[in-house]
């Protein structure tokens, strides 16, 4: 897990999803939810309404 750990960190800005059963994967997300997120999990880290909001 420690080498895991330290690839994901290494790797991190190419990885779009975690999906993991071990919950003390950070960032990571259950077996059959990486295409069910939730309205708190922004795509790239971005949260979209936000961004949208700050256009003028």
């Amino acid at each position: 897990m420690k080498e895991v750990a330290q690839y994901i960190n290494e790797n991190r800005a190419k990885i779009q999803c975690i999906v993991a059963s071990d919950v003390s994967i950070e960032s990571s997300v259950d077996f059959g939810m990486a295409q069910q997120p939730e309205l708190w999990d922004y795509a790239d880290d971005v949260d979209t309404m936000a961004f949208l909001t700050s256009l003028d």
